[in-house]
């Protein structure tokens, strides 16, 4: 009986292991949308499952892409279609009349990954990535999902490497990106990914505490509800001012863009309190400032000095 027992728990755990479903009707990713280097203007890309189709065979699932940028507007940016493959756990990119794999979770460390992307019909470009690492993570309902660390290994305008989950993909990505346009605007990394099943926050956009489908605006002073930061972009130093009535604030919280934190302060004393930021290196921040009542978010960016 206790065997009996043992067989029933082992099979059932496995049964929430494999129920593995890409890309369900109404699973949505969202990542941010840099829109250039020089500026602190952020927006998000989404990606959304809409429907099934059925091409060679094939069950697929089409995503549709939208582009919101800092203000706010939508851009409909086409879609992509994607087919799992359940029983060698792979998945594959539709494009050009062809099925290209995008994933394979059957890969240990050491295996090697080549990825294709292709250009027409007849030409792609290689991304070689070998596998560093395997691991397992587990979500709410004991929903155990594989990761892969991966990195390239050969030389490639396209990005590919670095945490793969399975059911949500590359952190960075869904796609292979062209890392040489990204001065231009970049959609990366992955901030929040939602289906039926599984939520999953990113460790920078949730130690900001903001929504997937926040917006930054460009501006040289970022101001809500009478709280500012200016300037904004910023050298050396910037300053918080608190023209809340009654309100002080409570702590000062800045983290780099991958949600390290890298200053704390509690209850600073000036209402216009200047922070001297020269000893770090020049990039996009996160800003948290709580009072009695809200907690607000800014990004900041520092530039090289001026000269």
């Amino acid at each position: 009986m206790k065997i009996f027992l043992v067989f029933i728990l082992i099979l059932n755990s496995c049964l929430v292991f494999g129920q593995i479903s890409w890309a369900p009707i109404g699973a949505e990713w969202y990542y941010n949308y840099r829109e250039g280097v020089q500026t602190s203007a952020t927006g998000y890309y989404l990606l959304k499952s809409i429907k099934d189709t059925i091409i060679d065979s094939k069950e697929c699932k089409v995503l549709s892409r939208t582009l919101v940028n800092s203000k706010g507007i939508s851009f409909n940016d086409g879609q992509s279609v994607i087919y799992y493959n359940s029983l060698e756990n792979k998945i594959f990119r539709y494009l050009f009349d062809n099925f290209y794999l995008l994933y394979d979770f059957t890969k240990t460390a050491g295996d090697t990954i080549v990825i294709k992307e292709p250009n027409s019909t007849i030409s792609y470009d290689s991304i070689v990535t070998v596998v560093d690492s395997v691991g397992i993570e587990t979500f709410p309902d004991n929903i155990q999902l594989k990761l892969l660390y991966v990195r390239s290994v050969e030389e490639s305008k396209f990005n590919f490497g670095g945490k793969i989950i399975e059911k949500i993909g590359n952190l960075g990505f869904m796609f292979p990106f062209n890392s040489l346009a990204c001065d231009a605007g970049c959609s990366l990394p992955l901030r929040c990914y939602n289906d039926d099943q599984v939520n999953f926050v990113s460790q920078e956009h949730d130690v900001v505490q903001v929504p997937c489908d926040f917006v930054y605006t460009d501006a040289s002073l970022v101001k809500t509800a009478d709280l500012s930061v200016y300037p904004n972009p910023f050298t050396n130093s910037f300053t918080i001012k608190n023209g809340i009535h009654g309100e002080r604030i409570l702590s000062i919280d800045l983290f780099d863009l991958y949600g390290k934190p890298i200053l704390h302060e509690d209850h600073p004393l000036s209402k216009d309190h200047e922070i001297n930021f020269c000893n770090y290196p020049v990039g996009l921040y996160y800003l948290k400032i709580k009072t009695g009542s809200k907690t607000f978010t800014f990004k900041l960016i520092k530039n090289n000095n001026i000269q």
